[in-house]
């Protein structure tokens, strides 16, 4: 006798069981309404990483789903696979904690929730009858006896994808599934469902909601304690922000009283002691922390609590577009900290909370354009140089295969039998490809994580499955520790500064109008410096030639895509002025009339229309998304308030064009700000120390054409780098000042050389002395060196030059600590080899200053070129640009080699570039 089954359901095995299913989840779900689906459910992996994601989107489209995790379970019979189903609002958290358990499970594991919170689902027979165990089918096989379940299980949307499926599997290592389908239309299992009733025998589970879940700052406490410690330390905070007065100072006391009330009424309180702990830890522990990035620099509870260095009074920063009484989800504070010792603040966390409530955020690497090219390529035996031809056609950084473009069709008209193959590509692009950890998230729960989220064993603690759209779904409080390598850099320019005897300014204390750092600025002298250092942002400088450091926070804003299409008006503007009558130029005075900032929307509509500062905020998002319901509410609540404000028919219209066109570039300020503020201090330490910068700079770079780019820029400043030498080996600092206008470079610069190598020439030099000649050099260095480090060494000209190599067996014949026998001698020298020692010419002053002259006033800036010399006289001479790398000898004093002299020579009026020559002499470097 057959039994009454449940169902059917459309089942979509998770692409993030690797090579499982060829499924985008939004699309899959988008065919399953399209093609009449009312229950769908998910097989996932049992961490549950697509979980979170798939039930929202089915709910999003009137979908009722399920969710279920494919497992092996253990009993009398052996170890099982099923499907584990989660029933109602306990069914979630009972999957989230079986996920931390491997397979295969004790039957006695889910016996005690089965039939209430846990179902489980397998082939008919393989499992004991009982309460909460189904017999799974697929629509079209017998209906077994008993309590059945009928799922028709998708592992790829359309039937044209079934190849593409089976090349996915095979990438992964794993055999097709013989039982993959594709979606199908419920109408088409009509027939053989005619004994099936659509009802589930138990709840869809329920996930938490989005509802904000703070841990408590302070355990057991109300959150009106939480807010009251708040406010004290705001007192506190604001006295030693603002000095002692600051409750008399215009707008502050009202300010941080109007932040504080909508942070009570929110419940954040502890939100904003959590973060103000965690940024205390970091300086505790010397750790530097950037000035804020984000809308959070518009907060003056920030400010003042210096979780933030940016005083948004005195930029005119909004705490509305970081928090309003009508925005319900939970702040957004990004953190950024010096790259190199993040982890320890993350360490921190998991003390500070326990491991049991903390954990890094998971994300997913995907099939991104280039791997999957080459990992088709791969398996497929496509030809290797037909696959980097195809590569070189997309963009460098980001992008998809679409963006290949004409040129992608090029390179494929020369095999046109690959054509199959890029199609496989296209497929396959975008798909999950491994789990991975989020560069910078950490969330935080009230209790243990597995009563809210899904979470795997990492190295060092807990990593969630949910990504952090997941995590911020379910409200929980999420922390973005980022690690910034220009906060590393300037830790180290700093203490290079105090290392010579002098003392930097605290960041934001440097003048902000310092005529150095604005000639540095206005040259595009701003390789290496924070945000600054593109070759479009350089020009834009010089375009712009700032006059104040508000004005490189508008520089920030305004090179992006859609923002820089406003460069041409914002230049025009600030050069000729505001037209008359411009309605926008009270709102946006800093910027010359034109909306660059998002604040500036939420200003206008606040001042002229009277909104609200939630409703202000939602203008600034229905503009930047573009949401036409929204927008024609309030949009014409603001036309309407313009009009009564005097302006005419064709002006309101305008205006509003330029808004709805605003919302294609709008910036926030508070990020220009933060980010502004920080390139500018690197841009002041530039100007005032670039032997000290130069060192940093150049330490934290791997990569040799990164290095080689910045070593010539470092040159062409008129600093020299010296080559690596054996008796300076520098471990820990590759880059060192040599004097008032040189760098030395260490030993670990050179190819196939490192740190290691560095430590131990050094350990030598403190133990035994300098070495006096070459030969005595190999006899000391050559066994623990190894012959191929001692080869390095002489491609870069680092070893002594009088002497002979003796052979490497003569020296004891013991392996080198880098695990490679001496060998029976060491190679004949060979003279330095820049390509093999560094991978680029090594470059060298060729003691000329090219200057490049503005079209009027050339006499008074070659009197002013030769104050400059005659100040730092020397022997080099000065070429004046005069065309496309031509050059013409100008007839003034030698001067010095020595950064001091570019510096001095930026800042005489008429001279728009200095730069050193390089050797070879070549064609003069471009000074634009």
């Amino acid at each position: 006798m057959t039994g009454v089954a449940a169902g059917p359901l459309l089942g979509l095995r998770s692409p993030y069981v690797p090579g499982r299913a060829l499924l985008d989840l939004d699309q899959a779900l988008e065919a399953a309404a399209a093609r009449g689906w009312r229950l769908v459910a998910l097989a996932d992996d049992p961490a549950l990483p697509a979980g979170v994601a798939f039930w929202r989107a089915a709910r999003a489209r009137g979908l009722v789903p399920y969710l279920a995790v494919e497992r092996l379970l253990l009993g009398a019979g052996g170890a099982r696979p099923v499907h584990l189903w989660a029933g109602g609002e306990a069914g979630w958290r009972v999957l989230c904690r079986l996920a931390l358990e491997p397979d295969p499970l004790p039957w006695d594991r889910v016996r005690p929730w089965l039939g209430r919170a846990l179902w489980v689902s397998g082939e008919p027979g393989a499992l004991p009858p009982g309460p909460g165990v189904r017999a799974e089918f697929e629509p079209g096989q017998a209906v077994p006896e008993g309590p059945a379940l009928a799922v028709w299980w998708a592992a790829f949307r359309d039937p044209a994808d079934l190849e593409a499926y089976r090349v996915l599997a095979a990438l992964h290592s794993r055999r097709p599934d013989p039982r993959a389908r594709p979606v199908v239309a419920r109408a088409a299992l009509a027939a053989a469902c005619r004994g099936c009733r659509e009802e589930m025998p138990f709840d869809p589970p329920e996930l938490p909601d989005s509802r904000p879940k703070l841990p408590r700052f302070l355990p057991g406490a109300e959150v009106a304690a939480e807010l009251a410690l708040l406010e004290g330390r705001v007192r506190t905070g604001a006295r030693r922000r603002w000095g002692p007065g600051w409750p008399q100072r215009e707008g502050l006391r009202s300010r941080l009283e109007q932040e504080l009330e909508v942070i009570g009424a929110l419940g954040f309180a502890g939100y904003f002691l959590i973060v103000e702990d965690l940024v205390n830890e970091a300086r505790r522990l010397g750790i530097r922390v950037g000035p804020g990035r984000g809308s959070a620099a518009g907060s003056a509870v920030a400010y003042a609590l210096g979780i933030t260095a940016i005083d948004p009074l005195r930029y005119g920063l909004r705490f509305e577009r970081f928090l309003n009484p009508d925005r319900k989800g939970l702040p957004d504070i990004d953190l950024d900290f010096a790259d190199a010792r993040r982890l320890e603040l993350v360490e921190y966390l998991r003390r500070r909370w326990t491991p049991e409530r903390t954990a890094q955020i998971g994300t997913w690497g995907t099939f991104g354009p280039r791997a999957v090219l080459r990992d088709l390529g791969r398996w497929g035996g496509v030809p290797a140089p037909l696959v980097e031809a195809a590569v070189r056609t997309l963009p460098a950084v980001g992008g998809r295969l679409a963006d290949g473009g004409a040129d992608l069709e090029r390179a494929l008209a020369r095999w046109p039998t690959a054509r199959p193959w890029l199609d496989l590509a296209r497929r396959l692009e975008g798909l999950p490809r491994h789990a991975s950890v989020h560069a910078a998230g950490v969330v935080i729960t009230p209790g243990p994580l597995w009563d809210f989220l899904p979470v795997r064993q990492a190295e060092g603690g807990f990593v969630t499955a949910p990504d952090r759209a997941g995590v911020e779904a379910l409200g929980l409080l999420k922390l973005d520790l980022l690690g910034l390598r220009t906060l590393s850099v300037l830790d180290a320019v700093e203490e290079g500064v105090r290392a010579a005897g002098a003392e930097p300014p605290a960041l934001g204390a440097a003048p902000p109008d310092d005529p150095e750092t604005l000639a540095l600025l206005g040259a595009g002298d701003t390789e290496g410096v924070f945000q600054l250092d593109s070759a479009g942002v350089r020009d834009l400088l010089r375009r712009m030639r700032p006059r104040h450091l508000e004005e490189v926070m508008a520089v920030v804003a305004l090179y992006r895509p859609g923002p820089m299409t406003m460069i041409p008006e914002y230049l025009e503007r600030r050069r000729s002025g505001v037209p008359p009558g411009d309605p926008l130029a009270g709102v946006c005075r800093d910027t010359y009339g034109v909306l660059v900032y998002q604040e500036q929307l939420m200003q206008l509509a606040q001042e002229l229309a009277g909104f609200s500062p939630g409703e202000a905020d939602a203008l600034r998002r229905a503009v930047s998304k573009k949401d036409h319901a929204l927008l024609e509410e309030l949009g014409g609540r603001l036309r309407a308030a313009l009009a009564a404000a005097g302006l005419g028919e064709a002006e309101v219209a305008a205006l509003w064009a330029r808004i709805a066109a605003f919302g294609d570039y709008g910036f926030n300020k508070a990020h220009a700000a933060g980010y502004g503020l920080l390139a500018y201090h690197l841009a002041y330490l530039k100007a005032h120390h670039p032997l000290e910068f130069w060192s940093a700079q150049l330490a934290g770079i791997r990569d040799s054409d990164r290095l080689a780019a910045a070593l010539r820029a470092c040159v062409q400043s008129g600093i020299t780098v010296l080559r690596p030498r054996l008796d300076r080996p520098q471990p820990g600092r590759p880059f060192r000042p040599a004097g008032p206008a040189a760098l030395q470079a260490g030993l670990a610069v050179i190819r196939g050389l490192g740190e290691a190598h560095a430590r131990l020439v050094a350990e030598e030099l403190d133990r035994n002395g300098p070495f006096v000649s070459r030969a005595e050099a190999a006899r000391r260095l050559l066994p623990r060196l190894g012959a191929r480090a001692w080869a390095a060494l002489e491609a870069a000209g680092a070893l002594p030059a009088e002497g002979e190599v003796p052979a490497a067996g003569t020296a004891g014949g013991q392996l080198s600590l880098f695990g490679e026998a001496p060998g029976p001698a060491a190679p004949a020298p060979a003279g330095p080899d820049d390509g093999t020692a560094f991978g680029f010419p090594w470059p060298e002053p060729a003691g000329v200053w090219v200057v490049k002259l503005a079209g009027s006033g050339t006499a008074a800036a070659l009197e002013g070129l030769a104050a400059v010399a005659r100040a730092w006289p020397g022997g080099w001479s000065w070429v004046q640009v005069v065309g496309r790398g031509r050059g013409r000898r100008l007839p003034l004093p030698g001067a010095a080699g020595d950064p001091r002299v570019r510096q001095a020579a930026l800042g005489v009026a008429g001279v728009e570039g200095c730069v050193a020559q390089i050797r070879p002499n070549g064609p003069v470097p471009p000074v634009s």
